[in-house]
């Protein structure tokens, strides 16, 4: 097993758990050792966005599936400095574009944004993430073309890993 710093060890252990099950499964799973920090104006965006999380995104460099068609996304991708060709926000990015001058529907994508953390992106069945909810934490997916049309999949981050793991058919359209 991969030796971890300190930091990965303090994190939530069902969900280290659940990275080390699914880098057996064969995802691209790289830590950062040292953890790095999450750039302030991402940190300050997401303050409601629990801690452990928080600190969970700083722990890894990059978790892409087999495929490298989804991925959880990590501090690298926060930061820019990830080599993916879609940024942290892309899918808010697509909605601004969309909205164009459309002062009221801006409002509603960059407010409804501001209050989902995007977790997971996914081009596996078309462009779909997975974010948490700020109302109750929850975790939800929503699709392209209309990304703020959202389903709740699961009541926690880490009941989202475990589907994950598991393989579970409410997902594996997306990951």
């Amino acid at each position: 097993m991969v030796q971890v710093s300190r930091m990965v060890t303090q994190l939530n252990s069902a969900w280290v758990e659940s990275i080390n099950l699914l880098e057996q499964a064969g995802w691209g799973v790289k830590r950062n050792d040292p953890p790095r920090q999450m750039p302030r104006p991402i940190h300050k965006l997401f303050e409601w966005v629990p801690m452990d999380l928080r600190r969970f995104t700083e722990c890894y460099e990059e978790l892409s599936s087999p495929d490298m068609k989804s991925w959880l996304l990590t501090e690298a991708e926060f930061s820019g400095r990830s080599p993916s060709a879609f940024a942290w926000n892309e899918f808010e990015r697509q909605s601004l574009e969309v909205a164009g001058k459309d002062k009221a529907e801006t409002a509603r994508v960059t407010a409804f944004w501001k209050a989902h953390f995007p977790l997971l992106l996914s081009v596996k069945s078309g462009y779909g993430y997975y974010a948490m909810k700020r109302e109750d934490l929850s975790i939800v997916h929503g699709e392209g073309p209309n990304y703020e049309d959202t389903t709740v999949i699961a009541p926690t981050f880490e009941a989202f890993l475990a589907l994950i793991v598991a393989g579970d058919a409410a997902i594996t359209d997306w990951v």
